[in-house]
């Protein structure tokens, strides 16, 4: 069973941040073997179709979960008899039907992180012992490239290796590789193009690789020479990015409609450049966060007024997150949220942009901080789905716009 997995390490520190916001559904046996550990009902189920899940305490944690942070079912019976998901997370599962299983190690998490080559005693995901699982989990298929173009998995896989090898190339940097993958994914939309993806093989990749660097030119003169980021594609910019940033558990659990309604309204006017990304509602930007001055009526390059440069390494770590997401096929079909390969990959891009802009507006002490915002969003919010979030995906990555946004996020950094 071969077996394709992101270059991420994990340790768990005992932070707690998994047994909050998901529900975590119990199948009967799991059901047996804890039930009757806490005084009254241990579980919960929404309807009748439902999954019996476990049951959350008034805060919105797990019923399960001591003072101390940490798991009840864990400390007096063993990891053994915990729910399956809570011993998966934080990696996520897909069995492909072309035989290759995927893991994807969950970003949000504050125990991943990006191994550096000096890091030989970090923890690589083994999921060996799963085995057995991953034997019941249904096969799920890769096929939708766009809402017109229909492939399969093993073609899937080769033309994502083709962005896959733009960001692993070591000629260009961040912003030429996010401009190429636009560049490509432009190519290829247009239905004289389309025959390359329906041939796609193992030469696929080599060919968009060596485009890509034969472009690179080209590439950093379209970033060297956008022009003002215009109202509109700032106004879809902030839309992608609060959806990225906002955190939805206070708000889920929370009785009073006002908190709701307060918060659509910050929702907005971040979207419109009246507020900062701190009034969205995500606990990990509740700390200094300055206003981004965006000049208007400039007619040479947009000035873009963030109040700090851009932390060291976060370049690096976004094209690692990119990388991890690519190799696994977690940006597209059933990992996320039934994307086609196009929306998939103006997802991922879009995700990289909210990231940088996250790293330059917050105070951000760890540099994972910014992938681990976006990550929390990526494949679990259905505000992604909505047909007004699809055209801002395709507006931020329409390559005569790309550049612009790009040069604006990375300006003096």
């Amino acid at each position: 069973m071969p077996i394709v997995h992101s270059n991420v390490s994990y340790k768990c520190i005992k932070c707690a941040e998994c047994c909050g916001p998901w529900e975590i559904p119990v199948s009967k046996h799991e059901c047996g073997q804890i039930s009757g550990m806490l005084p009254g009902d241990n579980f919960s189920k929404k309807g009748k179709s439902s999954p019996l899940v476990l049951k959350k305490k008034s805060d919105g944690y797990c019923l399960f979960l001591d003072k101390n942070k940490l798991c009840k079912i864990h400390l007096e019976k063993g990891e053994k008899f915990k729910p399956l998901g809570c011993k998966l997370y934080p990696f996520e599962l897909c069995r492909w039907d072309d035989g290759i299983t995927s893991a994807y190690c969950r970003m949000d998490c504050p125990g991943t992180f990006f191994p550096s080559k000096s890091q030989k005693e970090s923890k690589k995901i083994d999921i060996s012992s799963f085995k057995d699982v991953i034997s019941d989990i249904p096969t799920v298929t890769a096929k939708k490239y766009s809402r017109r173009i229909i492939l399969d998995t093993v073609r899937i896989r080769a033309i994502s290796k083709a962005y896959l090898g733009i960001i692993r190339s070591d000629k260009g940097d961040l912003a030429t590789k996010l401009l190429g993958c636009a560049e490509l994914l432009d190519f290829h939309s247009k239905p004289k193009n389309s025959e390359d993806l329906i041939g796609a093989g193992g030469q696929f990749a080599d060919d968009a690789v060596e485009l890509y660097e034969r472009s690179l030119e080209y590439l950093q003169d379209k970033t060297s020479k956008a022009s003002v980021l215009d109202i509109p594609s700032r106004i879809f910019l902030r839309q992608m990015i609060a959806g990225f940033a906002r955190r939805d558990e206070e708000f889920a659990i929370s009785s009073n409609p006002l908190k709701r309604i307060g918060r659509s309204i910050s929702f907005g006017a971040f979207s419109m450049g009246l507020k900062d990304i701190g009034a969205i509602g995500n606990k990990f930007l509740s700390g200094p966060v300055e206003s981004v001055r965006e000049e208007e009526g400039c007619s040479s390059k947009a000035k873009s007024g963030f109040p700090r440069p851009l932390p060291p390494g976060i370049p690096e770590l976004l094209l690692k997150y990119m990388e991890s997401r690519l190799k696994t096929l977690h940006f597209m079909s059933k990992p996320c949220l039934d994307f086609t390969f196009e929306d998939g990959i103006r997802h991922l891009i879009c995700a990289s942009l909210s990231a940088l802009w996250i790293a330059r507006s917050a105070q951000v002490q760890d540099p994972m901080l910014p992938i681990r915002i976006v990550d929390h969003n990526f494949s679990a919010s259905t505000l992604f789905s909505m047909p007004h979030m699809r055209l801002c995906r395709r507006n931020i990555c329409n390559p005569g716009k790309l550049p612009a946004i790009i040069s604006f996020l990375l300006e003096n950094s």
